[in-house]
C-alpha cells in the first residue's frame, strides 16, 4: 500500500516490521517511518541511508532509486526468514558487510 502511495520506506529490516496482534501472526505493520520519502512529483530520488546488510545496492552506491529498493530490503527479509541466517552473515565486521552489501555480492550462498 505504501508503493501504491508512492512512499519509500528506506529503512525496511526485521526491527521495523511489527506483529499487529498477539493473536495473529500474519497481520504484520511496518513502522519507523523516519527515512521515508514521497516520490509523488518525481519517479527517483537519490541520499545514502537504511540498515547494513538490508539497504538496496544502489542506495550505497548513491544512484537513483525508487520504490525497488524496498524490495531488495524485503527480499533480504525474507532470505533471513527462510534460512534462519542473514544475506551478508559472512561479513566479519560492518567494513566487510557494507562492501558486500555494496557489490550485491552473494557468491557466499549455497
Amino acid at each position: 500500500m505504501m508503493h501504491e502511495k508512492k512512499i519509500i520506506h528506506r529503512d525496511l529490516k526485521p526491527d521495523n516490521i511489527l506483529l499487529a496482534s498477539e493473536s495473529s501472526d500474519v497481520d504484520l505493520r511496518i513502522c519507523d517511518f523516519g527515512l521515508a520519502v514521497s516520490i509523488q512529483n518525481k519517479c527517483f530520488v537519490t541520499g545514502k541511508c537504511g540498515s547494513p546488510g538490508f539497504v538496496a545496492p544502489e542506495i550505497l552506491r548513491d544512484l537513483p532509486y525508487n520504490t525497488q529498493a524496498d524490495i531488495f530490503s524485503a527480499g533480504a527479509i525474507l532470505y533471513s526468514l527462510a534460512t534462519g541466517k542473514q544475506l551478508f552473515e559472512s561479513a566479519t565486521n560492518i567494513k566487510e558487510l557494507l562492501n558486500q552489501n555494496y557489490q550485491c555480492d552473494l557468491s557466499h550462498l549455497d
